[in-house]
Order: C-alpha cells, then sequence, then structure tokens
C-alpha cells in the first residue's frame, strides 16, 4: 500500500480497502448493502460516494483468512448483484469473492496455512507464497546445522571397520560386492533409484552410516544436490499409528519449524528420507490393500501414508534410504527397492575367513599333533570294469580333477581308518594358508548331529548361519563371491531318507525347508551350485547317494596297503600253520594230469610254484581231487606257508582260504564278495580297503564236495560289482565263472564225489594228491 501511496507501483488503481478477517468476526450479524459496507470501510462520506458514481479501480486486501470465523458457505449463500441489496457480512463476502459483486475489481486474500483451504479453488486465479528470501536455501542452512550440532562430536568419538557396499547380482545363488560412497549411495549406472534399501545384522553400524551420511551432507561433501533430510524411525512411527493426517503436516512435523516447513512443497525442493530400523515397524504396511494417495494435503494412516511415500505415489521425485535387520527385509515388496546394499565390515570375508582360520587352529591343531596316522587319501581311477587305479591325492588337489570339473567328492574307507582325521588335516592345511588358498570358508558337518534335527524347517541361508556361529560375520557368505566347502563326515550313520527322486528343487537360499530336503538340494547342486562338497562315509552308506551326484571318489586306506596287508597276512599264515606243518610228515604229493589218449593220462609232478600254471594255456582255476584223508588239505597249508616264507608264488599279493563245508551255513546271508573277503581276514581295518582288483589274489576253495550249496551257474544272476549283495550260491559261481574278480586264481580241493560240481568250462587245469613214485596210471583204475 505505501508503494502504491507514492506513485511507485499500481498507479491504475483508485482505492486499496484494507480488511481484516479478525476484525469483520464481530460484525458477522450486520445487515447492510455492499454500497455501505464499502462506504463504511472509506471512512470519508464525502469521498465515499465518488467511488460508485464513476469508473473507480479498487482493490480489496483480505487479511488472516485462517482467523475468519464466518462461515463463507460459498454453495449455500443467495448471489447478489446489487451493490444496494443488505445481506450479511457471509453473504457479501462470499459474493464479493465469487465475484458477483464488484466482478472488475481486485482482491488480495492473506492466509496463513490452515485457512487456505476456506476458499474454493475456482475462485482463486493465483496463488503466491510469502516467504524468507532464499527460504529454501535457509530452511537447508537450518537443518545443516542441526544435523551436525547433533551428530559431528558424537561422530567423531566413534570408530567403524563397517563399509556399505552396492549389491550386485552374479547369479542366483552369487553376488558380488563393491563398496560405494555416501556421494553414490543414492545412484546407479543401470538404473533410475529413488529408493535405496541397506541391510546388515544388529549392530554392525548401519544407523552409524545414516548419521554420517546426513553429516557428510551437511558439511557440503556429498549430495550438494539435496536440500533437505527427513530422517525418520519405524519405532517411533509405531506410537503413531493411530493418527490421521496429510503427508503436508506429517512433512511439517518432522521439520519441526512452522515458518520454514511449508517450503518444501512449494518448491522445487529435493528431499531424501532416512526410515531406519524396519526390523522394528509394528505397522501392517499393506502395500496391496492401502488406498493410493497423490495429495499432499488428503489425511491418512501412517500405515497408508508409509506405503504411499515407499510406492511413490507420494513425492515420486524424492528419494528413499531404508535401513533393515536381515529379518525384516522381506516387508518390503521387491518391485519398490530399486537399489539393495549391504553394511558389512571392511574386507568382512577376510575377516570371516580369518576368524575361521583361528578356531580352526585352536580346535585340531594341538590334537592332530598328539597323533600319527599310517594311512592317505587315494583318487581311485576306473581302468575297466573290474579295475581301478589307485594315486595318492594331496589336500591341494583332492577337490580337483585333471579329467573334469568336480564339486563333489566322496572319500569311502572303514570304520577308524582315519578318514575323520584327514578331514580335520584338511583343515588345518587350509587354516595355515599351506593349500586351498581360493576357498574362504569351510563348514564342517556330521550326518549323526543332523539327524536330531531332521524336523528343523529353515532356509539354507539360516542353517549356513547357524553353522557359521557368528550373526554379525555370517551374513557376509551369501552376499560375496565367497567360495565354501562343506565337509559332510559320517554318511553311513545317516538316518534320513536323502529323497532324491521325491524331495523338492530348491535354487532359492533363502526358501525354508525340511533338513533333509536341504541336503539333498545341496549335494545334487541345486543349491550352492558353484561351492565345493566332500562327503566322508563308510562302506555301507556309499550307496545312499546316486553316482550321478558323486564327481569325483578317493579312497582313504593305509600307505602301501597292499604291501602293508600282504605281510600281515603272512605273518598270520605262518602263525597258524608253520608249528603244526612241521609236527607232521606225509607221504604224498600233488600230480599235474596230461591226457594222453581217450583212456590214458600221465602225471608229473609239479610244485607249489607252478601249481597254478601251465606251458599250454593260461591258468585261472586249477582243480585238485583225491581220496579223503589223502592228504589234500595238508598241501593247501603247505602251499600257503611256502608262499608266506616267501619260498613260492611271490607275485601273489593275498591268499583267501575258504572251506565250502563252512559257507552252507551262510547260504541265506545277503553279502557283498567284498564283505566275504573281509570277513577272511582278522584285521578288518587293513582288510576293508576295497582294492582287491588291484591285488593279485589266490582263492583257496577246499572240501566242494561238502557243499550244500545247489552252485546254478545257468540260472544265477551275473555279478560284476564286488560291493553289491547277493546269495552265498551267486557269488561263489560268478568267482568260479570269472564274472567277479576275473583276474584272481582259484585252487579249488575236492574228493572224487565231488568234480562234477562244477561244469569243466570253468576248469583250466586238473591235478591229483597222491602217493609218491606214481608215474602213469590208467583212468578206469585211478582211485
Amino acid at each position: 500500500m505505501v508503494d502504491w501511496a507514492k506513485g511507485n507501483s499500481n498507479k491504475d488503481v483508485e482505492l486499496i480497502v484494507s480488511l481484516n478477517f479478525r476484525d469483520l468476526n464481530s460484525r458477522r450479524d450486520e445487515v447492510q448493502s455492499m454500497k455501505d459496507f464499502v462506504n463504511h470501510c472509506l471512512d470519508n462520506l464525502t469521498q465515499a460516494e465518488v467511488w460508485n458514481n464513476r469508473k473507480c479501480k479498487l482493490f480489496f486486501i483480505l487479511d488472516d483468512l485462517e482467523e475468519c470465523e464466518l462461515p463463507l458457505n460459498f454453495e449455500e449463500n443467495k448471489d447478489l448483484v446489487d451493490l444496494k441489496e443488505a445481506a450479511s457480512m457471509d453473504v457479501l463476502l462470499t459474493n464479493l469473492i465469487k465475484g458477483k459483486l464488484l466482478p472488475s475489481d481486485h482482491l488480495w486474500i492473506i492466509s496463513g496455512p490452515s485457512g487456505v483451504n476456506k476458499i474454493p479453488s475456482e475462485y482463486i486465479h493465483k496463488v503466491t507464497q510469502c516467504q524468507e528470501k532464499n527460504a529454501i536455501q535457509t530452511l537447508t542452512a537450518d537443518l545443516k546445522k542441526e544435523v551436525l550440532n547433533k551428530y559431528e562430536e558424537e561422530l567423531c568419538d566413534h570408530e567403524t571397520h563397517t563399509e556399505i557396499y552396492d549389491i550386485e547380482e552374479i547369479s542366483k545363488d552369487k553376488q558380488k560386492l563393491t563398496q560405494t560412497t555416501y556421494k553414490n549411495i543414492l545412484q546407479s549406472k543401470e538404473k533410475k533409484v529413488r529408493t535405496v534399501l541397506t541391510k546388515g545384522v544388529s549392530g554392525i553400524g548401519k544407523t552409524f552410516h545414516t548419521q554420517k551420511f546426513m553429516v557428510d551432507w551437511a558439511k557440503g561433501n556429498s549430495n550438494k544436490d539435496v536440500d533437505l533430510i527427513v530422517s525418520l524411525n519405524f519405532r517411533d512411527l509405531n506410537s503413531r499409528r493411530d493418527e490421521v493426517q496429510s503427508m503436508k503436516d506429517f512433512v511439517n512435523h518432522c521439520l519441526d519449524d512452522d515458518k520454514q516447513a511449508e517450503v518444501w512443497n512449494n518448491s522445487q525442493c529435493k528431499l531424501v528420507f532416512i526410515l531406519d530400523g524396519l526390523e522394528e515397524c509394528e505397522l501392517p504396511l499393506n502395500f496391496k490393500k492401502n488406498k493410493d494417495l497423490v495429495d499432499l494435503k488428503e489425511a491418512a494412516s501412517m500405515d497408508v501414508l508409509l506405503t504411499n511415500l515407499i510406492k511413490g505415489t507420494l513425492l515420486p521425485s524424492d528419494h528413499l534410504w531404508i535401513i533393515s535387520g536381515p529379518s525384516a527385509v522381506n516387508k518390503i515388496p521387491s518391485e519398490y527397492i530399486h537399489k539393495v546394499t549391504q553394511c558389512q565390515e571392511k574386507n568382512a570375508v577376510q575377516t570371516l575367513t580369518a576368524d575361521l582360520k583361528k578356531e580352526v587352529l585352536n580346535k585340531h591343531e594341538e590334537e592332530l599333533s598328539l597323533h600319527e596316522t599310517h594311512t592317505e587319501i587315494y583318487n581311485i581311477e576306473e581302468i575297466s570294469k573290474d579295475k581301478q587305479k589307485l594315486t595318492q591325492t594331496t589336500y591341494e588337489n583332492i577337490l580337483q580333477s585333471k579329467e573334469k570339473k568336480v564339486r563333489t567328492v566322496l572319500t569311502k574307507g572303514v570304520c577308524g581308518i582315519g578318514k575323520t582325521f584327514h578331514t580335520q588335516k584338511f583343515m588345518v592345511d587350509w587354516a595355515k594358508g599351506n593349500s586351498n588358498k581360493d576357498v574362504d570358508l569351510i563348514v564342517s558337518l556330521n550326518f549323526r548331529d543332523l539327524n536330531s534335527r531332521r524336523d528343523e524347517v529353515q532356509s539354507m541361508k539360516d542353517f549356513v548361519n547357524h553353522c557359521l556361529d557368528d550373526d554379525k560375520q555370517a551374513e557376509v557368505w551369501n552376499n560375496s563371491q565367497c567360495k565354501l566347502v562343506f565337509i559332510l563326515d559320517g554318511l553311513e550313520e545317516c538316518e534320513l531318507p536323502l529323497n532324491f527322486e521325491e524331495n523338492k528343487d530348491l535354487v532359492d537360499l533363502k526358501e525354508a525347508a525340511s533338513m533333509d530336503v536341504l541336503l539333498t538340494n545341496l549335494i545334487k547342486g541345486t543349491l550352492l551350485p558353484s561351492d565345493h562338497l566332500w562327503i566322508i562315509s563308510g562302506p555301507s552308506g556309499v550307496n545312499k547317494i546316486p553316482s550321478e551326484y558323486i564327481h569325483k571318489v578317493t579312497q582313504c586306506q593305509e600307505k602301501n596297503a597292499i604291501q602293508t596287508l600282504t605281510a600281515d597276512l603272512k605273518k598270520e599264515v605262518l602263525n597258524t600253520y608253520e608249528k603244526e606243518l612241521s609236527r607232521h610228515e606225509t607221504h604224498t604229493e600233488i600230480y599235474d594230469i596230461e591226457e594222453i589218449s581217450k583212456d590214458k593220462q600221465k602225471l608229473t609232478q609239479t610244485t607249489h610254484e607252478n601249481l597254478l600254471q601251465s606251458k599250454e594255456n593260461k591258468v585261472r582255476t586249477v582243480l585238485t581231487k583225491g581220496v579223503s584223508g589223502i592228504g589234500k588239505t595238508y598241501h593247501t597249508q603247505k602251499f600257503m606257508v611256502d608262499w608266506a616264507k616267501g619260498n613260492s608264488n611271490k607275485d601273489v599279493d593275498l591268499m583267501v582260504s575258504l572251506n565250502l563245508s563252512d559257507l552252507n551255513s551262510r547260504r541265506d546271508e545277503g553279502q557283498s564278495m567284498e564283505e566275504v573277503i573281509n570277513h577272511n581276514f582278522n584285521n578288518v581295518k587293513q582288510a576293508e580297503i576295497s582294492i582287491y582288483d588291484k591285488c593279485k589274489i589266490v582263492f583257496i576253495l577246499d572240501d566242494l564236495e561238502k557243499c550244500e550249496l545247489p552252485l546254478d551257474f545257468e540260472k544265477n544272476k551275473e555279478l560284476t560289482d564286488m560291493t553289491e549283495e547277493a546269495s552265498m550260491d551267486v557269488l561263489l559261481t560268478n568267482l568260479i565263472n570269472g564274472n567277479l574278480l576275473p583276474s584272481a586264481r582259484l585252487w579249488i580241493i575236492s574228493q572224487h564225489s565231488g568234480v562234477d560240481k562244477i561244469p569243466p568250462k570253468y576248469i583250466d587245469k586238473v591235478t591229483v594228491c597222491r602217493g609218491k613214485k606214481i608215474i602213469q596210471i590208467n583212468r578206469d583204475n585211478d582211485p
């Protein structure tokens, strides 16, 4: 008005009528015409008459709308066009504002925020804002000062060993972590980012980083385009769940400065909302059912405001940084999260690896130093159906193969041979940095312990976290390029069904399932396909896992196991037979039978060295016949003692002596040939080494005439697998016909009544046990 009065502006305006709604409240019951009202306002009867009798341009200033107590009933008030028609103050004002009265004059209405909605928007032709010069800058500066006062000194007193890392999906089960900065946390090279979720275990320092982010902004070091930061905690919002307010009022309340708060919505003001403690949120966050809001002035519950803020229907151009513990990340649907980051220790993988190595050394190193083993791990290479080659391996190479990619290794060995010792040695070797340097973590499990957890339902992620037994560090393994090795010991003790065919396939580490489903998917490689498994089993457990899921098989056995077993067996033979044989003398010998003609044979004395040989053909099976009591069994024992002393058959590694009459009682047992051989030896640990296909073995089968087994060579099933169980009859027929251990040799002893039990095609050489000095014999007179 002063500027107008000085002639500096609005020179076409002739009169200014200045009114205050607060004053008009007291005149609400007055009834007068607009003409009288204006005259009263001008307060000069001489001049007042003028304004209506000429073309006079008026300017009404109506101040303090927020204090107006008149109803301002625009819809129901009568329309007026006659300046002389009397009416109430409310009717006059609504018609003045609507333009029914004095339509060519101007109105300037002044209001606080609470009064702006008292006049319908269709009667307002222009809206202006009264604020401080550079109001955004002022509000930003005030907020920065507040942030520094609140956090700067406190942050100086604390130090963190954690950082924020961007998470990049490499595959379904692997992620790559890249350290980010406060400057880049709300950005991405690949896409536009509105909402960022940062996850991390409790106490890792997530809130510290939000405060550091704000201080960094307040100092002008990063995010310089951000005008305001609104920091909220879900825990505090829980207590406001029943409040109903608009987003505008909510933000104003957060900014806590009524004069300045109005600025943020009425300007191009860039906001960042920090929502901390999602895991403590008790609001339903019902994204599906909550009403969509776009109007900042529309009132709603706290839950509705938050879901619309997060979805982006409210304040879509502003940024959100949401902070959560692992348990709550699924409270917000992934489609509303544009970037995920992780708060974890600097070099967290290295830290976790170092801690685990220290734990391994503390647990096993001293104990291993007190023990010694004579066993090693050997790779098993298939040469043919019945032949394998064993090659000693190292801890460095156990998870590798020259021929193919290895994920899962099975190591088998008898109970007590030292398999677990080798797994512990493997871990200690890794912990000392001597082998497998590319492995970050080793998860050691025992099937016996897993049996008791068969009814647990959990995700693979939670299972591994539980195994690592360190919540702060455990989260690291899945959110980085972390190489794991699982050691699963004691397969033979596993009582879980391991139902590979019927168990559901899992690929999501977060999907909960039973222990059996988790294990079968881990072994199959549908879960954690890029990690390694080393499974340890006794002989009885190796078939629990289908062979297609095993990429390499190794054997735990004694060093130079064949030589050791041979030496032990020779010692046992000498202890059993040498002294007894020295007390006896025999006048019989073993004679090779040579066919001279249909009715003539030539007998030639043979030696123990030559018994299993022939000049004419290759010999696998020798049949020696002789009358009862002639000394056949004596010769078998002499044969073994002669071998044990190193006097003959030096190329033979093992002699397996079986009495067929003893096997009658085992006719109904289901067992494998490997078990039959093992049963024959006293030294079980050395015997059960599954290397018989590498050994040169001689079987001595005595008392064929007393064998009550059918020996059904024609109908019995064919067997080639040493580990396959069958009846004793099936095992014997397959041993004799050469399906089992075709490289082994057999010496079968029988009285004349039993020789026809074995078809002649399976006999390569026939000998006879007779008295000395018999040179030639007529077949008809052969006793």
